[in-house]
């Protein structure tokens, strides 16, 4: 069975923008998941999320595979994190919100990996994963492909 891994809004916006901090780690981790066949899985909450500041034709389509948010997923949210989300007072409930859309359509859609640039949000993953929430492996961008992988270190001459 193939490999899959949905891309956080962080992982794209990054992976588009030679500015950003971890452009070139996005590139690497594109680069791994196409050379290994690994599917790269694009929501549509992440191209709304991504369409506010940029076009979605910056993004190499052609690569991704999309995923619509459909109704078994938004009440499949409910029975994954009902209880969490209701403790999220204070928090950006927007930002909250999609955040668990998102992991939702992981789990019910059976993706393998999650990558993201956000921390809290990686802490939020495995912190659900301990809790035996979530099935799924959460990818830090910022670590690295290698690390993510287990990949050994490449020595230069």
């Amino acid at each position: 069975m193939n490999k899959s891994v949905l891309l956080d809004t962080s992982f794209v916006i990054s992976l588009v923008d030679d500015s950003r901090v971890n452009h070139q780690k996005a590139v690497q981790f594109y680069k791994y998941f196409i050379e290994n066949k690994i599917a790269m899985i694009l929501s549509s909450i992440v191209t709304s999320e991504f369409c506010t500041k940029q076009d979605i034709s910056d993004l190499p389509l052609n690569n991704f595979k999309p995923l619509p948010f459909n109704i078994p997923d938004s009440y499949h949210i409910s029975s994954l994190f009902d209880d969490i989300y209701k403790k999220r007072e204070g928090q950006n409930r927007a930002c909250v919100k999609d955040d668990y859309k998102i992991l939702s359509q992981c789990v019910f859609n059976k993706i393998d990996y999650f990558i993201t640039e956000d921390f809290n949000l990686h802490k939020k993953i495995l912190s659900l994963k301990s809790s035996k929430k979530l099935q799924l492996t959460s990818i830090h961008l910022p670590d690295g492909y290698e690390i993510a992988f287990n990949i050994p270190p490449t020595l230069f001459p």
